[in-house]
């Protein structure tokens, strides 16, 4: 296990503001596929499938992005920034 890696991520969520640990939070909660989800899912498997808005791929990069931004805004805040 990274720990250098858990203890940022700590710092960086103990850091956000109240409205940034709500959508955190929105997205964590995702959807819990129990037996009774499966089950819609099979029986809507004839409808028409629809894909995610935006891409998996392009999700998974704004993300990427998002905990990149966070943890250069994280070593600014607790190095200084090396451009002054």
């Amino acid at each position: 296990m990274n720990t250098k890696l858990i203890e940022s991520l700590v710092q960086i969520i103990q850091s956000l503001s109240l409205e940034e640990k709500k959508v955190l939070q929105k997205k964590l909660n995702l959807p819990n596929y129990s037996h009774e989800k499966q089950s819609n899912e099979k029986q809507n498997s004839g409808r028409k499938n629809t894909s995610f808005e935006p891409s998996l791929e392009e999700y998974i990069q704004i993300t990427r992005d998002e905990r990149i931004a966070q943890q250069d805004e994280l070593l600014r805040n607790c190095f200084g920034d090396k451009n002054n």
